[in-house]
């Protein structure tokens, strides 16, 4: 797989990721295994595709879940994201700038494309001229506990009967699919463990920088929250707006494991979420 001039490939043992590339300054090839530090992402290799658009390279393993690994390689950055879905993905193919996916469910077959706008798993997305309550070709969902999206607003999840649903009130543009969680949490701080250090730490604020983001739920030591991303008193029954932009949170409490992280994001809401960024401000107890 080539990628900005350099070749990718899955080693013969199946448990790294090498970069092979010619370089000017030793006048040589050089192999990278870019799957150091994380090995366990890589295990039992069954297909391998590059988006170039978003600069990921998909690696379907063995036991039907699939690695990504967001690749700028004049930057050095090297990240791995590990992803499963209900049922198996098999095979992942680039076509352009679709990202396609093969994934078995149960005796079934399924080809899915990744789409940026939409936030749910096995989502369908609908638009009318005249609002409507009845929204059927959910077939593929039927018996389903699903996630709704209605004028840009989250609705109550629904079951899926006879391959459709029916709205609390009329839509004219809706999403419907399977609800996941995405999950993001930092390494401990790696200087508190170090002679001298501290005996506990407390992470006093954070700095988030966001785009285009509706939705945020966090953990700062006290258990999962939703953030506010906008004023206080706004209308609920009102599209929840896409902000862009830096939110300081800060926090409260001691951490007294070392080892775990202090600051964890996870949420299933099928609303837009990206995290460019984050700066954390702590304070060490001598």
């Amino acid at each position: 797989m080539n990628v900005d001039g350099a070749t990718l490939y899955v080693a013969r043992n199946k448990q790294q990721v090498q970069e092979f590339l010619y370089t000017d300054l030793e006048q040589a090839y050089q192999s990278t295994d870019l799957a150091l530090l994380s090995p366990h992402m890589v295990e039992d290799p069954q297909d391998m595709d590059y988006d170039p658009r978003r600069r990921l390279l998909f690696i379907v393993r063995g036991d039907g879940r699939f690695a990504a690994l967001t690749v700028f390689r004049a930057e050095k950055v090297a990240a791995w994201t590990l992803h499963e879905t209900d049922g198996a993905v098999r095979s992942v193919a680039v076509v352009g700038d679709t990202v396609y996916l093969l994934t078995q469910r149960g005796a079934d077959y399924i080809v899915q494309q990744f789409d940026d706008d939409l936030h749910m798993d096995l989502a369908l997305a609908g638009q009318v001229e005249t609002p409507a309550s009845a929204w059927s070709g959910l077939d593929h969902l039927e018996g389903q506990s699903v996630s709704i999206v209605a004028d840009g607003l989250p609705l109550p999840d629904q079951v899926v009967t006879d391959g459709r649903i029916t709205l609390s009130a009329p839509a004219s543009d809706v999403q419907v699919g399977v609800s996941f969680t995405h999950q993001i949490k930092p390494l401990p701080p790696n200087d508190v463990g170090a002679p001298g250090g501290g005996r506990r730490v407390r992470l006093v604020k954070l700095d988030l920088r966001l785009q285009d983001t509706a939705a945020l739920r966090l953990d700062t030591g006290q258990g999962l929250r939703d953030i506010a991303l906008s004023d206080v008193g706004g209308n609920l029954d009102t599209r929840p707006p896409r902000i862009s932009g830096d939110i300081t949170v800060r926090a409260l409490g001691w951490a007294h494991d070392k080892t775990q992280a202090l600051w964890r994001i996870e949420q299933d809401a099928p609303l837009s979420f990206s995290l460019l960024s984050v700066t954390t401000q702590i304070k060490v107890n001598d």
